[in-house]
């Protein structure tokens, strides 16, 4: 019987670009603007690539941006 992988306490700068990059891929901005996914994924990226962050912690990912990035994000 597997166990459930615990709940991650950050999300990888790394992840939050990959999951970015895979949104806009399959819905390229129009006319200069995001799709919603990207626009919320891209509203914790960009700050944390800005900062140089390695991750962001998950309690200050707002929950809008949460659920887009699971949307977009690699899953094994």
């Amino acid at each position: 019987m597997s166990t459930p992988s615990p709940t991650p306490v950050a999300i990888d700068e790394r992840a939050l670009y990959t999951a970015l990059d895979r949104c806009m891929r399959a819905n390229p901005p129009v006319n200069y603007a995001l799709h919603r996914d990207a626009s919320l994924i891209a509203d914790v990226w960009a700050p944390a690539f800005l900062a140089r962050e390695a991750a962001v912690p998950i309690e200050l990912v707002p929950a809008a941006s949460l659920e887009a990035f699971r949307r977009w994000a690699l899953t094994s």
